[in-house]
C-alpha cells in the first residue's frame, strides 16, 4: 500500500509540475514575455536586489544569457541595473515591485485563491506536514539539480 500511494504521489508531483510549467508559460505569453524572462522574475521576487552572477546561479543561465534577460526586463519595466555607489564595477539587478504588482500578481490571483480554499480542507497539523514534504522535496530538487549539472556528460 505504501509503495502503490508513494507512487502515485510522485506521479502527481509529476503532473503538478507540468500543469506550473504550463500556468507560466500562459502568463509569460500574455505578458509578452519568454518563460525564462518570467522565472528571472520570480528570482528577483525572492530576492528583490542581486547581481547578475547570483541570478546566473539561481537559473542555471550562463552570464551572456543573463545579461540579455535583464535587458528584456529593463525594457519591459520589471527591473533595473543600479551601480553599487561602493563599487561601480558592481553592478545590482532590482526588481521594479510595483510593476510586477500591477501587471503580474493579478494574474497568480486566481490560482492563488483557488489553492487558499484547498488549503483550508486541512488541518493545521496536516499543513506543518505538507509545508515541511515540501520544503524537503525542493532540497531534494536542488540536489538533483546540482548533481544533472555538475557532471559531463
Amino acid at each position: 500500500m505504501r509503495k502503490k500511494l508513494t507512487a502515485e504521489l510522485l506521479g502527481l508531483m509529476r503532473l503538478y509540475s507540468e500543469r506550473s510549467v504550463m500556468w507560466n508559460q500562459a502568463i509569460s505569453k500574455r505578458l509578452h514575455l519568454n518563460l525564462t524572462d518570467l522565472e528571472t522574475i520570480e528570482v528577483l521576487r525572492r530576492f528583490t536586489r542581486t547581481t547578475a552572477g547570483a541570478i546566473a546561479k539561481e537559473t542555471g543561465l550562463t552570464t551572456g544569457a543573463v545579461t540579455s534577460v535583464i535587458d528584456r526586463l529593463e525594457m519591459a519595466g520589471y527591473a533595473r541595473r543600479e551601480l553599487d555607489p561602493g563599487d561601480r564595477r558592481k553592478v545590482y539587478v532590482t526588481l521594479n515591485a510595483d510593476s510586477v504588482t500591477a501587471t503580474i500578481t493579478p494574474l497568480h490571483a486566481s490560482i492563488s485563491g483557488t489553492m487558499e480554499k484547498v488549503s483550508h480542507q486541512y488541518s493545521k497539523k496536516e499543513l506543518e506536514i505538507l509545508v515541511d514534504f515540501m520544503k524537503k522535496s525542493l532540497l531534494a530538487h536542488d540536489q538533483a539539480i546540482h548533481e544533472l549539472t555538475s557532471k559531463e556528460i
